[in-house]
């Protein structure tokens, strides 16, 4: 996903009804692609490495 981290941040602020601005808002900005990617990464499948030929199905 290649969005744009302000405008991501400004929708979720704005649908949860939460005023920020200043440096508020641009650290929330500037925060928000590392903690999108941990969020995404808590939620990965991990794929098995090894060889599944063999196994009950």
């Amino acid at each position: 996903m290649n969005e744009d981290p302000g405008a991501v941040v400004r929708t979720l602020l704005a649908a949860a009804g939460l005023p920020a601005q200043g440096a508020e808002l641009d650290g929330l900005i500037a925060g928000y692609p590392g903690r999108r990617a941990a969020m995404d990464a808590l939620y990965a499948i991990p794929v098995p490495e090894h060889d599944c030929e063999g196994t009950v199905q």
